[in-house]
């Protein structure tokens, strides 16, 4: 009898109720952006162990050229946001630049209408670029 249940239980198991040895865990916590952070050329990446890639905590002042790859994730405090701007430096930019596959996701750390400024371009670079790049929860206090 013991090896009969034996028997059915390995034949019961297939190839198919493997389990991922290595499933991607979204784990690794957010960088927190220095308010200074984007006073030289920057590259954001994204971490695909992160469900979240940055946070901004205050309203960062670009005076450099800022690229974000696909996919990343930026969440903002209350009233922080970016400000792009050209004046007294010689470049400022923002190029973001997500596909349909993995877009660029600008958000409040809590889900409400208003909550972070928003993005203000000051600057007359040609090379500004948002493509396939969501905002939410923006809209807050004005940059002025």
């Amino acid at each position: 009898m013991f090896l009969f249940l034996a028997l059915v239980l390995l034949a019961s198991c297939s190839s198919d109720d493997s389990v991922d040895d290595n499933p991607i865990l979204q784990n690794d916590p957010p960088i927190i952006l220095d308010c200074d952070y984007f006073k030289e050329d920057r590259i954001l990446t994204k971490n695909p162990n992160a469900a979240v890639d940055y946070i901004i905590t205050c309203v960062m002042l670009a005076q450099a050229d800022i690229k974000i790859e696909p996919g990343v994730v930026i969440e903002f405090e209350e009233n922080a946001g970016i400000q792009i701007d050209d004046f007294n430096v010689t470049k400022a930019s923002l190029v973001a630049k997500g596909t349909e596959e993995k877009p660029i996701i600008f958000r409040g750390k809590v889900s409400s209408k208003g909550y972070w400024k928003g993005i203000l371009f000051d600057t007359g670079s040609i090379k500004n670029e948002l493509d396939h790049v969501q905002i939410h929860h923006a809209g807050g206090q004005s940059f002025n």
